[in-house]
C-alpha cells in the first residue's frame, strides 16, 4: 500500500539571497557563539580595565550595559566565596551569581590600578575607563565596550564576534543542563522574554 501521492514543496520555503550571502550569513551566524579556544584568545589578549568585563560576561552572561552598571558594592570581595548582586537594566530583575576565582583575581587586579573618576556622580562603579569614565554606551548603542571589543576581535581574528557573544554562548552553555528556569533567571529574563 501506498502512503499518498508525494509532497509538493512550494516555493515559499526555498532558501532566498544568493549562494554568496548564504553562506555570509550562516559564517556571521556561527560566530554568535565562541568556543573555548575563542575565548581563551580574546582573554589571552585582553588588558586592563577590558578584561575582567570579559570575565564577568562568560562567568554570568552579562550584557556591556548591565556590567557598566556594577556598584562596588554589589560585590562582597572580602568574603572567600565572591557573590555579585545585580539588577539587569533592560527588565529590572535582580540575580545573584558565585563568582569564579579567576574572575575575582582579575576583578581585584583591576582595582588596584583602577583611576578616579572624572565625573564625581560615577565614583561608586566598580569599573571606569582608561581616560575615567563609566563603560555605558552612548545614544546610537557605540562606546567604550564595543570600541575595545571591536579593537580585540581584529587583533585575535575574530571579525564576526561582537561583545554580546559571550552572553549567547554563555546562554547556550546553560541550556545545556536542561535546566529551564535557573539560565532564564541568571539571564535576568521575564518568564515572557524572547531576549
Amino acid at each position: 500500500s501506498t502512503i499518498g501521492p508525494p509532497v509538493k514543496v512550494p516555493n515559499t520555503f526555498q532558501v532566498s539571497g544568493s549562494r554568496e550571502s548564504n553562506l555570509y550569513r550562516a559564517r556571521k551566524e556561527s560566530q554568535r557563539f565562541l568556543s573555548r579556544e575563542d575565548i581563551h584568545k580574546l582573554l589571552a589578549n585582553a588588558t586592563p580595565p577590558f578584561k575582567p568585563l570579559l570575565m564577568l560576561a562568560i562567568n554570568c552572561g552579562l550584557p556591556g550595559s548591565d556590567i557598566a552598571e556594577i556598584r562596588i558594592d554589589d560585590l562582597n570581595l572580602k568574603h572567600k566565596d565572591v557573590w555579585l548582586r545585580i539588577t539587569r537594566t533592560k527588565t529590572g530583575i535582580t540575580r545573584r551569581f558565585p563568582l569564579w576565582p579567576e574572575t575575582v583575581f582579575e576583578i581585584k587586579k583591576y582595582l588596584k590600578t583602577k583611576p578616579l573618576p572624572l565625573r564625581q556622580q560615577d565614583k561608586d562603579l566598580l569599573f571606569l575607563t582608561g581616560t575615567r569614565r563609566s563603560w555605558r554606551s552612548n545614544a546610537s548603542g557605540g562606546g567604550p565596550t564595543s570600541d575595545c571589543m571591536t579593537y580585540l576581535k581584529t587583533k585575535v581574528r575574530l571579525p564576526n564576534v561582537e561583545f554580546y557573544s559571550l552572553r549567547r554562548t554563555f546562554a547556550t552553555q546553560a541550556a545545556k543542563t536542561k535546566d529551564l528556569i535557573t539560565p532564564r533567571y541568571l539571564m535576568g529574563h521575564k518568564l515572557d522574554s524572547k531576549d
